[in-house]
């Protein structure tokens, strides 16, 4: 369970150009640069509301909707039979198995997700820029912790649209090598959440 909280990730297609940080590509060549484009447009994103689907190792594909409340929430919530759902309330993530009716609880500056749904200044000041990936059509940033660097790597995926970045799914890399793979579909911005949907205590109903 873990490890699949740990490996929480972003990706959609990396059939682009890959460059290491400082080379020139288009407007896109610094580490500043890309963290500055990718803070702007975290700052603006407020809430998400998509639909996802995983690919994980030695496991099926797994589908469910995804909440993203800026700062700090997340709620990623699997369609059955996967009886999963994940948590985060702005400190820590929580791993649950609706079946077996278990929870797991991390802290969430310890996991990857982190980088996507803290603070804003957690990119700069956290993590540091390893790669990037750029296209005509968008780009992605690979982020590793600046601490903790044998945690893993995370890499959020943008598409551009009129000079705007538009997040399309994430990838992360763990510890052990494993790439766990998360697309968004049918993306959703600014819909209203209620702070319920991120309550790591009323997932089980009942004595």
């Amino acid at each position: 369970m873990r490890a699949l909280i740990l490996s929480l990730l972003f990706v959609s297609a990396l059939g682009v150009a890959t460059h290491a940080v400082g080379e020139t590509t288009g407007e896109i060549a610094s580490e500043g640069q890309i963290v500055a484009r990718i803070q702007t447009y975290l700052r603006g994103l407020g809430t998400l509301r998509a639909g996802f689907i995983q690919i994980a190792p030695g496991e099926p594909l797994a589908q469910g909707e995804l909440f993203l409340k800026r700062p700090g929430r997340l709620r990623m919530d699997y369609n059955l039979p996967n009886p999963n759902l994940i948590i985060a309330n702005g400190q820590v993530l929580a791993f649950f198995d609706r079946e077996l009716r278990s929870r797991t609880v991390v802290d969430l500056a310890d996991t990857l997700a982190y980088p996507l749904i803290s603070d804003i200044n957690a990119l700069s000041d956290d993590y540091r820029v390893v790669r990037t990936q750029v296209s005509p059509d968008g780009l992605s940033a690979t982020f590793i912790s600046r601490t903790q660097p044998d945690q893993g790597q995370v890499t959020l995926l943008f598409a551009a649209q009129d000079d705007q970045l538009i997040l399309e799914g994430w990838m992360i890399l763990d510890a052990n090598g494993q790439i766990t793979q998360i697309t968004l579909t049918q993306a959703r911005h600014g819909d209203a959440m209620e702070e319920r949907l991120f309550s790591i205590y009323d997932v089980f109903p009942g004595p």
